[in-house]
Order: structure tokens, then sequence, then C-alpha cells
């Protein structure tokens, strides 16, 4: 499974030309998170040295899994799949 549509980068303005075409822009190979730093982590209370951004999470689950899919995360870690 791969939804290309859920994780298109939607167009700026709503008067660009392309939006006729389709929902967005393809997404590239270089994503952009913001960090999950030390601070974060303290005020969550989270103790997991490798917590990544929910946003990151939640865009692989949405391109590689459908609506009601059951997702496995065997390691489970900080948890950021179950909350995705």
């Amino acid at each position: 499974v791969f939804n290309l549509d859920d994780i298109r980068i939607p167009y700026i303005t709503k008067n660009d030309k392309r939006l006729k075409g389709g929902a967005g822009r393809n997404p590239t190979d270089v994503w952009y998170f913001d960090r999950v730093n030390n601070m974060t982590k303290k005020k969550l209370g989270l103790n997991h040295p490798t917590v990544y951004p929910l946003p990151m999470i939640m865009r692989i689950l949405k391109m590689s899994s459908d609506p009601g899919d059951t997702i496995l995360d065997p390691f489970v870690g900080s948890g950021t799949s179950l909350v995705a």
C-alpha cells in the first residue's frame, strides 16, 4: 500500500494554477520536522533516548496503511506510533 494522495504537500495559495490538476505536489525525499529535544522530553516526562516527532510517524503510517488497518510495532520504544 502506498497512499500518495494522503501525503501530498498542499499548494500555498488558492489561486495557484496547479490546483486544477491535483491536491498538492509530491513530497520530496527530504522531510523536515521539528526535533524532539531534551527539554521537550522532560516536559512530556519521556525517558526514552530516541523519541521521534509525531508528525513523522503519522506521515509514515498515512502513506503505508489504510484507515482501520492493524499496525505492528514490535519494538514500541517511546510509544510514538501508538499515539499516531
